[in-house]
């Protein structure tokens, strides 16, 4: 079953969403939000050898080099806590941008 959905064009990361945004791993896989999204548990995988839905990512800007991260269906990406921890760390089941939903963005470091 494919689970890919078209998405709109990309947008300018200063001002819009920008959509289709993908993770790749320094051996080549990428990122999955297992499901599209919505989950506490099995939340992430790293072994996607192609692009489909579920390895697609929006960030939107919320200004300041802070964005939130969208998964296929419309949940947003928490670092649970605000980050630091070592167990059950990363969900996907935000239906709002709260503090635990910002990520500062940088490339090229």
């Amino acid at each position: 079953m494919a689970r890919y959905q078209a998405r709109p064009p990309a947008g300018n990361p200063i001002n819009g969403p920008v959509y289709g945004c993908v993770f790749q791993t320094v051996n080549g896989h990428y990122l999955t939000a297992v499901g599209g999204g919505g989950r506490t548990t099995d939340v992430i995988h790293s072994d996607a050898t192609h692009l489909l839905g579920w390895e697609m990512f929006t960030l939107n800007s919320l200004g300041g080099g802070v964005y939130d991260i969208q998964t296929l269906d419309g949940h947003y990406v928490t670092a649970v806590g605000g980050g630091g921890r070592t167990t059950d760390t990363i969900h996907t089941d935000a239906t709002r941008v709260g503090a635990w939903e910002k990520f500062t963005v940088s490339c090229g470091h």
